[in-house]
């Protein structure tokens, strides 16, 4: 990341500050890091937890997945639309599954 951030600002003739967009892994946070003319913008703690999408995931894995050998990617594919379908017709099931503090 430092390289690139090095050879963008080698490479473009930019006046202003400019925002580079990253996670918070611990060698962006660091104080040595020289952002040049970056300004560094950091994105939320990521919480699987309280992502709607990973808990619908979860939910699909044990019902549809759980203690399921497929013989053939074929199988597992049909396998798969099947739990696709089953959230895009349960919507209430769906909702409550992605609230937070609620796991079905």
């Amino acid at each position: 990341m430092q390289c690139a951030v090095s050879n963008q600002s080698c490479t473009e003739k930019v006046d202003q500050p400019f925002s580079i967009t990253m996670d918070n892994a611990t060698w962006h946070r660091r104080k040595a890091a020289n952002w040049h003319r970056c300004q560094p913008k950091y994105l939320p703690p990521y919480s699987p937890d309280l992502n709607p999408i990973e808990r619908i995931r979860l939910t699909m894995k044990a019902r549809w997945f759980n203690n399921d050998a497929c013989k053939n990617e074929e199988k597992l594919l049909e396998r798969l639309d099947q739990a696709i379908l089953d959230v895009i017709n349960n919507p209430k099931k769906t909702q409550k599954t992605a609230r937070i503090g609620t796991l079905i």
